[in-house]
């Protein structure tokens, strides 16, 4: 992956391909030759020294790349009103 672009989500509906598609994004990260990458797969962190939480998934996109940047987004949800960008916790 080396000084490659990429975008990922994790999308609850559909894929991230096909969310890419219908928002129209997915022609404009083709033509700046940004890949997407999808965090369907997890991976098991064990942190033994934590005090409340020793063991949690994250997406294994945490360890894939040398650097992330997380860019959360202001959105509304049916279920809570609002989410905050808690998903990117």
């Amino acid at each position: 992956f080396n000084n490659k672009l990429f975008i990922g989500d994790s999308p609850g509906v559909g894929t991230l391909k096909l969310n890419l598609k219908v928002s129209g994004y997915g022609d404009i990260l083709k033509k700046m030759d940004i890949s997407i990458y999808s965090f369907d797969h997890n991976c098991e962190v064990i942190r033994e020294e934590n005090k409340i939480l020793k063991n949690f998934k994250i997406a294994k996109a945490a360890f894939d790349f040398d650097k992330i940047i997380n860019i959360a987004k202001l959105k509304t949800h049916c279920m809570t009103g609002m989410t905050l960008s808690v998903k990117n916790c």
